[in-house]
């Protein structure tokens, strides 16, 4: 029996899952609304995305920290507050964070083409 390394994926191009299995169950291994293909070993949703039913990949996340805000962050993308476990969706491609307080603010951040990164925002 012959083994394939597939690559299960969802509309927006996210990596699911992957692994590998015999040739005949492949198509087994996608859900209702994803999609799956076979692919070279090593594509993870870690540094790649699909585009196309093709692995692309990720390219490190645009961003810059300035004051109490991140700027140049792709649009759309979420970010995690670590500081207090909300998700935010980035639809201008700014994060400004509105406290006072002194302490470093954390942020996690995804987009689909990127590789996702940690940003700090530092208040004194």
């Amino acid at each position: 029996m012959s083994e394939s390394f597939f690559v299960v994926y969802n509309a927006n191009g996210i990596i699911l899952r992957n692994g590998l299995c015999g040739d005949e169950d492949v198509p087994l291994q996608a859900k209702e609304g994803e999609t799956v293909v076979v692919a070279e070993e090593g594509i993870k949703s870690a540094t790649h995305y699909m585009e196309g039913g093709t692995p692309m990949e990720k390219t490190p996340l645009p961003h810059v920290v300035a004051g109490n805000q991140i700027t140049g962050l792709p649009i759309p993308c979420t970010a995690l507050a670590t500081f207090n476990g909300t998700y935010y969706e980035i639809t201008d491609g700014v994060i400004t964070l509105d406290t006072d307080e002194p302490g470093d603010y954390e942020f996690y951040i995804t987009a689909v083409e990127h590789i996702a990164q940690f940003a700090t925002i530092t208040i004194l």
